[in-house]
């Protein structure tokens, strides 16, 4: 049986909502009905000398995590960690562990300014806050509405709207954090895309190893930003004969412009300004998930398809 071990502050698993715990009782199931063990450890309880984890959780008789006390040396990794971990590839690499998904994935879905360097030709016009602030003809570039974002961060934590006049009248506030955040020109996602959705939303299509795996189209709650649905967003699947031809097409070109191989999982999630007819990538993710646990067994269902495209993935990559 192949072994793959998921990288995580696997003490995070002792308390987790019902329907998250369930998810993560069906990626195990469908694993080990692919012939895949999976556990999850972590990197400090990694020994350099015996190449080997020192200890790993994994789900106990009781359908409860448990952290058994023994040795375990994974085939693959799976990162993933919320932070990155990025030193640890180079830990796992020097001792000949293969890391899912690659370092190169992870850092740019990291850093938000990274990203746009990437993705220009898909994302509004952005540059770093202390560009902004120091440049008069920079800021020419960009509208009067504004949008600001922690470079690292994510399900729209931190994220701030100004006029251009207000914000640098907020100079003072952000002072010696110019390198930490970006400044992102204003757009309105709230009207929809024809024939798909009349209001705000944001379409994620995910990829296992440059192949489509499914798609969901996300809705934040009312006066929220997140769309995930563990902060009160609502979510509905969509095959992929459903999504727009123009958005698939879109999503290749993102992934050719990562330069990025295929042992990788990545979520793109793209916006659209109807005043434009145009989409925007809003953000890459490097560790995409189930979100909704409802009908897992149900084989018409687009997530049961995700779990069992992660687990073929495995087996070939093995």
């Amino acid at each position: 049986m192949k072994k793959v071990a998921i990288l995580s502050n696997y003490i995070d698993s002792f308390d987790l909502p019902s329907g998250r715990l369930f998810s993560y009782t069906e990626l195990t199931r469908v694993f080990k009905e692919h012939e895949i063990e999976l556990v999850r450890v972590s990197i400090y309880s990694f020994d350099a000398i015996k190449w080997e984890f020192c200890d790993y959780a994994d789900f106990n008789k009781d359908g409860q995590f448990e952290i058994f006390q023994e040795p375990y040396k994974p085939d693959i990794i799976w990162n993933r960690s919320e932070d990155g971990l990025f030193y640890a590839y180079d830990i796992f690499e020097k001792f000949h562990m293969p890391v899912f998904p690659s370092r190169k994935l992870v850092t740019i879905a990291n850093d938000k300014y990274e990203m746009y360097l990437f993705l220009k030709n898909y994302q509004p016009e952005t540059t770093l806050l202390k560009m902004f602030f120091s440049s008069e003809s920079l800021r020419k570039n960009f509208p009067e509405q504004l949008a600001i974002k922690p470079i690292r961060s994510n399900s729209g934590k931190g994220i701030e709207f100004f006029t251009k006049d207000e914000l640098i009248a907020n100079k003072e506030r952000f002072e010696g954090l110019g390198s930490l955040y970006i400044v992102q020109e204003f757009k309105d996602f709230s009207k929809g895309f024809p024939g798909l959705v009349t209001w705000m939303h944001d379409v994620r299509l995910v990829y296992i190893g440059w192949k489509f795996s499914h798609a969901t189209l996300r809705s934040p709650a009312v006066w929220s930003l997140k769309s995930n649905v563990w902060s009160g967003g609502s979510q509905a699947y969509l095959w992929k004969e459903q999504l727009p031809k123009e958005l698939l097409e879109l999503s290749m070109g993102v992934i050719k412009n990562l330069w990025i191989d295929n042992n990788n999982i990545l979520s793109i999630d793209f916006w659209y300004v109807l005043d434009e007819k145009r989409w925007y990538v809003f953000e890459i993710n490097d560790t995409p998930w189930v979100s909704v646990w409802n009908e897992v067994n149900n084989k018409n269902w687009p997530l049961n398809t995700y779990f069992v495209n992660i687990a073929n993935y495995f087996l070939e990559t093995l």
